[in-house]
């Protein structure tokens, strides 16, 4: 085994064991103990070297899933579409390019509204008829936990929209 395999195998080792601390920090915890830029740096590392050495990836390598905020003291729900991990972008230029690929990929004009973060539960409103007939939490991506009678007590969401249309909405629940 070359040098450099090896300090990959320990460096994606090590970088697994901070990003699985780190994630249970925050999701389950909710006591985050790095930024949101330092937790990406040390992920996007561990994506490169997973690429670079890809029969070193781990079954339970945290690039294999997004996170969950699922739990137990409420329903689980089926997303129709699952709810993936958003890009991220840290300068005009990620931007720039991420509105270039997305025109690009749409065939066509689109219409932007770029704000900064705003850290809170990610939520998907579905609509049916035009109707909120359920509101689920991200979860896992795949699985998230029903919350429409929370959400339905949210001023700002409608109950009820002008067109009589079946449709996901994601966004983010915050205070």
């Amino acid at each position: 085994m070359s040098d450099d395999r090896r300090r990959a195998e320990r460096r994606i080792e090590e970088l697994g064991r901070q990003l699985r601390a780190h994630e249970r920090d925050y999701h389950v915890l909710g006591r985050p103990t790095i930024s949101d830029l330092e937790y990406d740096a040390l992920f996007n590392e561990l994506e490169a070297l997973e690429a670079e050495f890809p029969d070193l990836r781990s079954d339970d390598s945290p690039t294999l899933r997004v996170g969950s905020d699922l739990s137990s003291d409420l329903p689980e729900v089926e997303h129709t579409v699952p709810v993936l991990s958003l890009d991220k972008a840290y300068s005009v230029d990620d931007v720039s390019r991420w509105i270039d690929r997305t025109v690009e990929a749409a065939g066509g004009d689109l219409a932007f509204v770029v704000e900064e973060k705003i850290d809170g539960v990610s939520i998907v409103v579905y609509y049916e008829g035009g109707v909120l007939r359920r509101a689920v939490t991200r979860g896992n991506g795949y699985v998230g936990n029903d919350v429409t009678e929370n959400v339905r007590t949210i001023r700002s969401v409608p109950l009820r929209l002008v067109r009589p249309v079946g449709i996901a909405v994601r966004g983010e629940i915050y205070l």
